[in-house]
């Protein structure tokens, strides 16, 4: 039956390791979205829209990093609140390289679904070793157990892990070298 073969069959260590190491993939999720050079005024309202009022990180150009509280950016200045001096710091928008903001929210949901999908395929190929009476009900059984197990493991994962975006002002501030992209 279903249950022996999840326990303790050949494949159920490996797959379940398989399982834990996509879903733990899946919260590192970054992306990076540029200025639109066309359409500068429109792109930097897309950022005051997505980001205002939200807990970002700025990196200035000179290699500065500051944390706080975003308030307004526009092609002239950028203004947020600085969690480390507790003031209002406006600095000229050409001189910042990146804005980058966190959000568990996105890294749950995106690892609730790389969970669900690879442990519901896990589960139905774990089915898939039952004897060929149990099978028709082990595939099924399987990816729903599975699956189940993985999306909830990769709730869990991916919200704390988050998923990354990377708002690049200037990308001819980024500093050089091999650690500009961990920044």
């Amino acid at each position: 039956m279903l249950g022996n073969h999840l326990v303790n069959g050949p494949i159920a260590y490996p797959l379940l390791a398989v399982i834990l190491v996509s879903i733990s993939f899946s919260g590192c999720a970054s992306s990076t979205k540029r200025i639109d050079t066309w359409f500068p005024d429109q792109s930097y309202q897309i950022i005051e829209d997505d980001l205002s009022g939200q807990d970002v990180t700025i990196l200035l150009g000179d290699g500065t990093i500051h944390e706080g509280e975003l308030l307004k950016i526009n092609p002239q200045t950028t203004t947020w609140g600085d969690y480390d001096t507790e003031t209002v710091i406006s600095v000229p928008t050409a001189e910042i390289w990146r804005i980058k903001t966190k959000s568990h929210g996105k890294g749950a949901l995106n690892g609730f679904g790389t969970g669900l999908l690879v442990g519901g395929a896990t589960g139905a190929l774990v089915g898939l070793t039952a004897d060929e009476d149990d099978r028709a009900l082990a595939v099924p059984l399987g990816a729903i157990a599975f699956g189940a197990i993985g999306g909830l493991l990769g709730i869990a994962i991916g919200g704390s892990a988050g998923t990354t975006t990377n708002y690049e002002i200037n990308p001819g501030l980024a500093p050089s070298g091999t650690d500009a992209e961990a920044q």
